[in-house]
């Protein structure tokens, strides 16, 4: 009976209930729907009321949605797959899907209950909301909002993220699992979450370091001999911060050793996979390609070298995560993952704590779902550092992202030394459709020069191994690390230590870097590196006083490749290539983030690099949301986060409705 707007129910038999689709209905009129089951549905002023002699001819379970729903679209795209997989009806037809949130209307088994202005009374109906609150694959600020209005528990969110860690184990994102840790920290958030006394927007939100990052009383290895079973005694100014706010630590992140590579496969501890590689994307591209059956067959590469935080956010076992970047290492990761990752300007983030590889280059990058979340851990970040002396002076605001709804006034360059021929074709298709979208809403798009852009590689091979040949040589087996046992003299006891403590790529670098810096080759190698290095930097001062507010470029020359076909180049001859795009944006100290953009012929993601003016970061943010708001990426469909939610799903109690 519908009586004032409302329909007026009782609950009937847990046996009824007939859950086998998540559809939501505000957009399902919006969109077309000649391929639905029944009679077009009303459309009334609210969007509220569906007619019972109507809700009879549908199966499912319908939702209405409302504006305000701290649900993303991939979440609900992740269920209905999931659902429609297990229960499928081939009279029923998955339709354009929006956010999620029980609003208004719920129709199961072919009976309807109605939602009304003052909210549901049906008890069920909460575990529902609440299961779909908890879940992984929401943004970190949207699990913040559902934190503190009580619908889910740091501990839940936790065991949640936990849960996942174990069940893509075979990923080897982790090197470090810390859940005692972790379930203690979300057990203090939960207690502040009671009294009201929230840290802020990272409270009781998983997070996971890259174990190149000291934690203290938490082994850090960079994923190499010579540090494995190391404890720092503290930790590095970053993941204090984080810590302060209240984040939850899950563990510490692969990576290749000691953060040389750009494929996360160097590490003592084995490589990383992708998750994209068991994605149902992937795995259907995989199968009409006529590929191997064998499911673990030619996994695909991370990216590296914070390959395992990559892989960590886009496996949903953490919110956020910290990578470094030296020369690629956030972005490369994050596009092959279809992952947000971010490279703040040099000197913004404090790299305290961060063992070095190439100290007038390194920074602590952020990996997170959405340009939102990345902003906020960079707000937490920022600042000065009295441990490190090249952080900047300045207080730094908060960085809040406005809703940038107009880019008619922006000014995008595409630098012309970019469009190289190794570039892949779907790569510079999806670029000129970045640029296109942009002109399309406005904006000028112009194209650039960066002269020096050919000089960058080699430029950059010549200074990051020098700075490599002196950082490294503080491993010497006699303060910490390892240390081999030679009775035969001290210079024995150095080779031998360094021999069994650094893989190839390691010492083939500190090699590289000790011939540079001989002093017959210091001033032909060196000193001439870095005066290109200046000329590197001033092309990108030159196209932004131009200006150019942002440049548009590819992050990467392709998609992931699969493993095997990764390693059949040397480390330096994949590194140079992978990195041909984001390089000169670290010898420049510039601000850049890879933002993920469609997915390719083979199911797999391509990111898009954005590069601002040096501390500029937030203007470079607001942008890179406005690209990611319309293109609209779509969320990994990874069977072990659906059956973690089926799992929760079979568990909860149900009742369903019927109507008198």
């Amino acid at each position: 009976m519908i009586k004032d707007g409302c329909a007026h129910v009782k609950p009937a038999a847990a046996t009824d209930l007939s859950v086998f689709l998540l559809v939501t209905w505000s957009l399902w009129w919006q969109t077309g729907h000649e391929d639905h089951v029944g009679p077009d549905p009303p459309r009334s002023e609210s969007n509220c009321l569906l007619r019972v002699q109507e809700v009879g001819k549908i199966r499912g379970v319908f939702v209405l949605v409302d504006e305000g729903s701290p649900l993303p679209n991939r979440v609900l795209v992740s269920l209905a797959a999931f659902f429609l997989r297990t229960w499928g009806d081939s009279d029923l037809r998955v339709l354009r899907l929006c956010s999620l949130y029980p609003s208004a209307v719920i129709f199961s088994a072919g009976k309807a209950l109605h939602r009304g202005a003052l909210g549901w009374k049906a008890e069920w109906l909460f575990s529902i909301i609440r299961l779909l609150r908890l879940s992984p694959a929401l943004d970190g600020l949207e699990v913040s909002v559902a934190l503190k209005q009580g619908q889910v528990t740091p501990t839940e969110l936790c065991q949640r993220c936990l849960s996942l860690i174990k069940k893509t184990k075979f990923l080897n994102a982790y090197i470090t699992v810390s859940e005692e840790v972790a379930l203690k920290q979300a057990e203090e958030a939960e207690k502040r979450y009671k009294k009201g006394r929230s840290l802020g927007d990272l409270d009781g939100i998983p997070i996971a370091v890259k174990d190149n990052f000291s934690t203290s009383g938490i082994e850090t290895t960079c994923a190499s001999n010579m540090l494995k079973g190391y404890v720092p005694p503290y930790n590095a100014t970053v993941v204090q911060k984080l810590l302060d706010q209240g984040a939850l630590l899950m563990g510490k992140t692969n990576l290749d050793e000691f953060a040389m590579g750009s494929g996360s496969t160097d590490g003592i501890f084995g490589p990383v996979k992708n998750p994209w590689s068991y994605s149902k994307q992937y795995r259907e591209k995989r199968k009409q390609n006529s590929h191997s059956e064998n499911e673990d067959s030619n996994w695909l590469i991370t990216g590296g070298s914070s390959g395992g935080s990559a892989a960590a956010v886009s496996a949903f076992t953490c919110f956020a995560a910290l990578g470094s970047d030296t020369g690629g290492s956030t972005r490369n990761p994050a596009a092959h993952c279809g992952v947000v990752g971010l490279k703040p300007s040099y000197g913004l983030v404090s790299r305290h704590g961060l063992i070095p590889l190439v100290n007038s280059m390194d920074v602590p990058g952020i990996l997170t779902r959405c340009v939102d979340d990345a902003a906020t851990v960079l707000g937490i970040l920022a600042g000065h550092d009295p441990k490190d002396s090249t952080t900047i002076q300045d207080p730094v605001k908060p960085f809040t992202l406005p809703s940038l709804t107009d880019v008619s006034k922006l000014c995008i360059g595409i630098p012309k030394e970019y469009l190289t021929p190794e570039l892949s074709s779907e790569v510079h298709s999806l670029w000129s459709k970045a640029a296109n979208l942009f002109e399309s809403e406005g904006a000028k798009v112009i194209e650039v020069s960066l002269p020096h852009t050919s000089y960058s590689i080699v430029c950059y091979h010549v200074l990051c191994t020098s700075e490599v040949a002196s950082n490294m040589a503080r491993f010497d087996g006699l303060e910490y690390g390892h240390r081999c046992d030679s009775s035969v003299s001290t210079e024995a006891m150095y080779a031998a230590t360094r021999r069994e403590g650094f893989n190839d790529v390691v010492r083939g670098r500190i090699l590289s870097g000790n011939f540079f810096l001989l002093k017959e080759n210091y001033e032909n190698y060196f000193v001439k590196a870095q005066k290109v290095r200046r000329l590197i930097a001033n092309d990108f001062v030159n196209v932004f006083n131009s200006g150019v507010d942002v440049l548009l470029t590819p992050t990467t020359l392709s998609e992931a490749v699969p493993y095997t076909e990764f390693i059949k180049e040397d480390n330096r001859t994949r590194s140079a290539q992978d990195d041909i795009f984001t390089q000169a944006v670290n010898m420049a100290g510039l601000p850049a983030v890879s933002v993920p953009m469609a997915l390719s012929t083979q199911g797999l993601p391509i990111g898009l690099q954005f590069i601002g003016r040096a501390f500029c970061d937030q203007q470079l943010l607001t942008v890179a949301k406005w690209f990611e708001k319309q293109v609209q990426f779509p969320v990994i469909q990874l069977q072990e986060l659906m059956d973690d939610c089926s799992s929760v799903f079979e568990n909860e109690k149900l009742a369903s409705v019927s109507l008198k």
